[in-house]
């Protein structure tokens, strides 16, 4: 009994044992289990932190290259706009860029036309004409790839010899018609090096792909991966969604590698940009963190472990046992917390701190024991007592917990820490903290904000001026915008920044309205000497100069407007003179920071840019402007012409020279206008400016207008060639329409000959004047004694014919004289107011005698017809003249017809008649159904002695005398004449207004001739004077014969009884015939004159003796003229002085 019931005892002690071992074996396990699932809590925590870290980074990045990438979409937009305003200026476009947008000068420019020819680049020794078509960014497009950026992968380039990366967009017009594909090259590491200014994280790797896996750019080995791209896998996630991060093994290509994935710009640029990098630091950090813990519940396990072997196995061997296990325990605890790079601690729920590592000492420079001595309140000097405990019982309910803060070092230096606790439940409740270092990281991340908000400013500054061409509002959308950046009380823009300027202006001003400034102003500011030494101080400083209240630099100028704080910086644009950008604080004095200050030194050089292009872009506006208006307005034709001919550019007045619209010649060439017979030589002239030999010409031609007219035109052509090769590119033509001038140059040339007639006329009339009156005398002695022998013989003697010959020679050959006289309108008239068709029926008789049988002479008088002032001897002269010139164009059998008619002519009607004078007149019409006249002979019909006649059968002077007699009574002639058709000649002679009294075409009464009168005669020929008497006085007169006008004088002194008549030479040595009459009569009152004279009518008629009035005889004439005349003026009235 007694040992059966020491077996159960034993049995029950031992069962007992076994359970507390159960209990404590599950406690240490336990235990460990936790601090496992700590470690992996906190490893994800890092992890995410890390993702979080990169996303942070690729975003970053996608906004700052983003920005470049859109810079350079603007300016390929703008550049195509530019395009299609005004192609051909395209250089000049890019010039004005560079001031900007293109102010990297390894940026390149290239066009290339819809066939893929490079028309355009600036890149240095490229051949234009080379075809770029087989590029994949011309063959995207050319394909039918749309509105939209295209990025190529880079290439290598031809030229520049080194790797780009082009950028591109087509080019189309208003009616879709594609025209070509402007594109920029890029240096391939440029978009790396605009980011560079953000340092990446560690190790980290920064790539730009294409949405087709092309390596684009890379800030690491970019040399030795041109032309990879990146793993499909990997590709295949980006492209699910706009942005992510991947940690997948497969498609990073490795385990521990993250990429943070991103679209560019939403999409609207077709790049992804990745950062990639590498998680083993953290997994190894968090690896150590949990053998820490690890050996920390170890230690507690122990513990727990030993107070049960103290139970079981006895105390001396218990201890043995913790002691063994401790001592190896705290040799790897003590191993540990010196391995890991992190500060460690062991704190209680006092907040004292039990135990630290070296790491931490190190950080905070003090030794372990002197940390030891501290609290965690004396470390953690940012957080207040309150919110330490409030941690400490976070990490007491939740196990644990992970925040940042700042702890000071013994310098009182504060450090950015991480810090990850983990309590320990037991009798005393213990802290295990590890304290990370994050001030590197913290000063990374603050100097990428910091610059990640700075460039975000300036793109909300550079939008500002992209989005806006007009100068004004491009500053004014500025000025807000620097406006809301700052927080200030007022932003403005001066101008002129000029301290020599007596006056500025605040042309620009943004302000809160309880703090108006100048610009409310709205005038010229007189400029201070104050202002002037701050506007020569910023003109002279590196960045802005700034003056504050209250220090050393205080704020001496507009005080008015209520400024404390001021900032200004001097802006240079490339045109014009600076301006001043500045900013106000008026509530309170502002100190503003080096990296405010930076900011606002860069916008002043932006707007520097920006102005200069804007102003720049509008000159060249204006410019368009001017030229437009130039081409528009000019009064000249103008066009841009394509080298085979086709009109690329035209202005309104040249639609209006050739009659087509603006649309239907620019689907012509100039070839297709161009009259045949200039066509040759035209394309003559182009052939040298192609082959280079000139570079302009000008010539004559003709176009045909739209309406089958012809246009004269004086044409002037230039070449435009291009700025690289000189070849040709098009052509500038200046069309001057001559057409009128060309009229003109006919019509003077008309009137030319009308001259060259009138001067030969004029010289034969001075050749006929110079010898009339000898030629005259002499014939009038032949005539007169021919006449008188004559008379003396029987008609029977055989001397008698020969007289008769004598006489008509004599009488032909004053006919001559007569008809050379009024060809060259000399001949003496007598002009009376008549009707001509009473005058044109008087000689109808003679005429028709004249023409013969075989000629029909018709007559057709006009019904009141008006009345003509004329010697009606011209008419019949005239007349006689033109039906002997009808009459030799007849051959056989013909009709003349004579017609006469009113008509008038007014001034629109002579405007396009040339030789028709404005007024009313009296036709007088001769027409034949002759053979007519050819164009040759028309010209000449009128000159003296022309003749189409046979040597000996016509004179040439019948015509010029018909010209002549018309001319002199101020009337004009009109010809027409076809081969085969027969000639009109239609006289106009002008309508007389004046006294209506029309003179009878006889005398009165038949003269009776000879007389018993006493005739006083004076002629200084003696010859004449002889043969004269004798006529008169065979007549019956008495004769007082005087050779000279003294003489005269003399014989009527002399003689006592009447004297009827003065018949007088008109023209005589000492004293005229007029004079002498004058004299004479008033001597001798009732005393009549006749003058007579050899000499011309307008020799005679300065003498005044052509009157109407005065009776005249022309010499040579005979007895029965004389006879006549003579009769004629004694039975007429008295003269009238």
């Amino acid at each position: 009994m007694v040992i059966g019931r020491g077996n159960r005892q034993r049995k029950k002690i031992y069962l007992s044992k076994a359970a507390w071992l159960v209990i404590g074996l599950v406690l240490a396990g336990a235990l460990l289990l936790a601090m496992s699932l700590e470690a992996n809590r906190q490893e994800r925590v890092r992890l995410a932190a890390f993702h979080s870290d990169i996303a942070d980074q690729a975003r970053i990045y996608e906004t700052v290259i983003g920005s470049k990438l859109q810079d350079y979409d603007d300016t390929l937009l703008a550049l195509r706009d530019f395009y299609l305003h005004d192609p051909k200026n395209l250089a000049e476009h890019v010039r004005l860029l560079r001031g900007g947008h293109l102010a990297d000068p390894e940026i390149l420019v290239v066009y290339a036309d819809r066939h893929g020819y490079l028309e355009y680049t600036d890149t240095p020794g490229a051949k234009l004409g080379m075809n770029l078509g087989d590029r994949p960014w011309f063959r995207f497009f050319a394909d039918g790839g749309g509105d939209r950026l295209y990025v190529d992968e880079p290439t290598f380039g031809r030229v520049t010899k080194r790797y780009t990366l082009p950028l591109s967009r087509s080019i189309y017009d208003k009616n879709g018609n594609f025209h070509g594909v402007i594109a920029l090259s890029v240096k391939q590491q440029s978009l790396i090096d605009f980011g560079s200014r953000l340092q990446l994280a560690g190790d980290n790797v920064l790539t730009i792909v294409n949405k087709g896996g092309a390596l684009v750019s890379r800030s690491r080995d970019l040399d030795k991966m041109h032309g990879t791209a990146i793993p499909a896998p990997l590709l295949a996630l980006m492209l699910t969604k706009p942005e992510g991060v991947l940690t997948d093994p497969a498609a990073t290509g490795g385990a521990g590698q993250v990429v943070a994935f991103r679209h560019f710009l939403d999409e609207k640029i077709p790049l992804i940009i990745a950062v990639e990098g590498s998680s083993k630091e953290v997994l190894r950090q968090t690896a150590l963190q949990r053998r820490v813990l690890l050996v920390s519940a170890g230690l507690t396990s122990l513990v727990v472990m030993a107070l049960i072997g103290v139970f079981l196995k006895g105390r001396e061997t218990s201890l043995q046992l913790i002691d063994t296990l401790r001592r190896s325990k705290e040799q790897e605890y003590e191993t540990l917390t010196g391995t890991i790079l992190d500060g460690f601690f062991v704190g209680d729920l006092s907040g004292r701190i039990l135990d630290t590592n070296d790491t931490l000492c190190r950080m905070l420079d003090y030794s372990q024991e002197e940390i030891m001595s501290l609290s965690l309140g004396d470390l953690e000097p940012v957080d207040s007592s309150e919110q330490v405990a409030d941690r400490i019982r976070q990490a007491m309910a939740e196990g644990s917990t992970r925040f940042q803060s700042r702890l000071r070092s013994r310098e009182d230096r504060l450090i950015d820490v991480e810090i990850s606790a983990q309590f320990i439940e037991g009798p005393e409740g213990l802290f295990f903290v590890f304290v990370h270092d994050i001030t590197d990281t913290k000063q990374a991340e603050e100097q990428r904000r910091s610059h990640l908000t700075f460039l975000q400013n300036l793109a909300k500054v550079d939008r500002a001026m992209k989005l806006e061409t007009d100068p004004e509002q491009m500053l004014w959308k500025v000025v807000q915008t620097v406006f809301a950046i700052f927080d200030c009380d007022r932003a403005w823009l001066l101008y002129p920044c000029n301290p020599d300027s007596p006056t500025f202006r605040v042309p620009v001003e943004v302000t809160r309205p309880e703090y108006p400034g100048a610009k409310v102003l709205n005038v010229d500011v007189p400029l201070s000497d104050a202002e002037a030494k701050n506007l020569r101080e910023a003109l002279a400083a590196e960045g802005p100069v700034v003056y504050v209240e209250g220090t050393d630099r205080p704020v001496v100028t507009a005080k008015m407007f209520g400024v404390r704080s001021q900032m200004f910086v001097a802006v240079f644009p490339r045109m014009g003179e600076p301006w001043a950008f500045g900013m106000h604080q008026c509530s309170c004095p502002r100190v503003w920071s080096e990296e405010e200050k930076s900011l606002f030194n860069e916008i002043g050089r932006r707007l520097a840019d920006g102005l200069s292009s804007v102003l720049s872009l509008r000159e060249l506006q204006e410019n368009e402007q001017r030229f437009r208006a130039t081409f528009e307005q000019a009064a000249v034709g103008i066009a841009h012409v394509a080298v085979d001919g086709l009109w690329l550019r035209v202005n309104q007045k040249l639609c209006d020279i050739v009659g087509y619209s603006r649309e239907e010649l620019l689907q012509k060439t100039f070839q297709d206008i161009t009259h045949p017979d200039d066509l040759e030589s035209d394309m003559a002239n182009v052939r040298r400016i192609l082959a280079g030999e000139i570079n302009t010409y000008s010539m004559e031609k003709r176009y045909v207008r739209k309406d089958g007219s012809i246009v004269w035109i004086y044409l002037t052509v230039s070449v435009v060639r291009r700025t690289t090769g000189d070849l040709p590119e098009y052509f500038i033509s200046v069309i001057e329409d001559i057409t009128e001038r060309k009229r003109a140059e006919e019509e003077n040339a008309r009137l030319e000959t009308q001259l060259q007639q009138a001067q030969k006329m004029e010289a034969i009339g001075q050749l006929a004047g110079g010898v009339a009156h000898d030629f005259n005398n002499m014939l009038g002695v032949i005539l007169g004694h021919a006449e008188l022998a004559m008379e003396a013989v029987d008609g029977d003697q055989p001397i008698q014919g020969d007289l008769e010959q004598i006489y008509a020679a004599a009488q032909r050959s004053s006919d001559i004289t007569r008809q050379l006289l009024a060809f060259a309108r000399r001949q003496a008239i007598v002009p009376k107011v008549i009707d001509l068709n009473e005058v044109v029926q008087a000689i109808l008789k003679m005429l028709r005698r004249l023409l013969g049988e075989d000629i029909e002479l018709t007559w057709k008088p006009g019904s009141g017809l008006w009345s003509i002032k004329m010697d009606p001897a011209q008419i019949d002269q005239l007349l006689a003249n033109l039906c002997v010139n009808a009459r030799g164009a007849i051959a056989g059998v013909g009709m003349i017809t004579v017609e006469t008619a009113n008509c008038t002519f007014d001034e629109e009607y002579c405007a396009v008649h040339a030789g028709f004078l404005p007024g009313e007149y009296i036709r007088l019409t001769v027409s034949d159904n002759g053979c007519g006249m050819t164009r040759e002979v028309m010209p000449h019909i009128f000159e003296p002695f022309f003749t189409t006649k046979e040597v000996g059968k016509g004179t040439g002077l019948g015509l010029a005398t018909v010209y002549g007699a018309v001319k002199q009574n101020n009337g004009f002639i009109n010809v027409y004449s076809e081969p085969g058709e027969g000639t009109i000649f239609r006289i106009y002679l002008p309508r007389y207004r004046g006294d209506m009294g029309i003179s009878a075409l006889k005398e009165a009464g038949e003269a009776t001739l000879g007389g018993k009168e006493t005739i006083l005669l004076v002629e200084d020929e003696p010859t004449i004077l002889v043969m004269t008497t004798t006529m008169l006085q065979r007549l019956g007169y008495t004769v007082l014969a005087a050779a000279s006008p003294r003489e005269a004088l003399s014989l009527v002194e002399e003689h006592p009884g009447v004297i009827d008549l003065l018949v007088t030479d008109v023209i005589m040595p000492d004293m005229n015939g007029r004079d002498l009459a004058e004299m004479l009569v008033a001597a001798k009152p009732g005393l009549k004159c006749l003058f007579m004279s050899g000499y011309t009518a307008d020799i005679i008629a300065i003498q005044g003796v052509l009157d109407e009035k005065v009776s005249f005889i022309q010499k040579p004439f005979s007895k029965t003229e004389l006879a006549g005349k003579v009769r004629q003026v004694l039975d007429s009235g008295k003269i009238k002085d």
